[in-house]
This record gives C-alpha cells, sequence and structure tokens, in this order.
C-alpha cells in the first residue's frame, strides 16, 4: 500500500467531515433554541473531536512516513500543518469546549449563542489548515504518479 495515498485519503476524510461540520450540522444547530443547540452540541462534540484528533495524527503518521521516503518538501509541510492541528484543538478549540460543557443546558443565555459561534469561526480554522494540508499532499501525491 502506498503510504502516500493513505495520507492523502486520510486527510481527505478529515477534511469531508470537517466541511460537513461546517456546512450542515453547525448552521443546523446554531437554528435551534439555545438551550437546545448547547445540548446537541454536547452530545456531539466528543466524539468528533475524538475522530478528529485521530485522523489528524493518522494522516501525519503515513505522511511522515512518505516524506521519510522521498525527502519532499510538500509532504513535510502536508505533515506540519496535519500536526498542528492537534496543538490547535488542545490550546485553543478546547477552552471553549470546555467553557460550553460547564454552561447549563436549562439557562443557556446569550453567552452560550456567543461561544458557539465563536467555536464555529475555530472550527472553519481547523477547516483551513487541513484543506492546506490536502492541497499539499495532492500536489506531490498527484506528481509522483
Amino acid at each position: 500500500m502506498d503510504v502516500g495515498a493513505l495520507a492523502l485519503a486520510v486527510c481527505g476524510a478529515y477534511v469531508a467531515i470537517a466541511i460537513y461540520i461546517a456546512v450542515v450540522v453547525h448552521p443546523a444547530r446554531l437554528a435551534l433554541d439555545t438551550g437546545t443547540m448547547l445540548a446537541q452540541w454536547r452530545a456531539s462534540e466528543p466524539p468528533s473531536f475524538k475522530i478528529l484528533v485521530s485522523l489528524a495524527i493518522f494522516a501525519a503518521g503515513c505522511g511522515m512516513c512518505r516524506a521519510w521516503a522521498t525527502v519532499d518538501w510538500a509532504w513535510i509541510v502536508g505533515v506540519v500543518l496535519m500536526l498542528s492541528l492537534v496543538p490547535y484543538a488542545l490550546l485553543v478549540q478546547r477552552p471553549i469546549n470546555r467553557s460550553l460543557r460547564e454552561m447549563n443546558s436549562n439557562s443557556a443565555t446569550i453567552e452560550t449563542f456567543a461561544l458557539l459561534r465563536t467555536w464555529s469561526r475555530i472550527h472553519h480554522g481547523r477547516l483551513a489548515i487541513s484543506s492546506l494540508a490536502l492541497a499539499s499532499f495532492a500536489y506531490r501525491q498527484v506528481l509522483s504518479v
């Protein structure tokens, strides 16, 4: 199995999930009343957080194997971008997640809505970073075939 193709596929899965969250899930969530919105976010956030971090690490690992074998800058750029998603999630997104988890769904306020909007902007940052990694992996994978 070509680890470069695997890195590209896993990174593509990350981007696809991030797009789905950004375009479908979160806008639908924002249309709900604040308490329901928070309850829905709480139910979906822990599994999606774990899945996205796992995919980022796996894609970076596959890309690293390919970068090691080819010593190619495009693979290295993609690996660095995918690995940057982990501290981004832990240092930037996790504090927002913690604040949202600590809020009471029954007494959700405009602050809850504002935090969920902030969460959305941060998620769009993850989408942008992963899309750049995908472009880097795709660029090199297509040219190497």
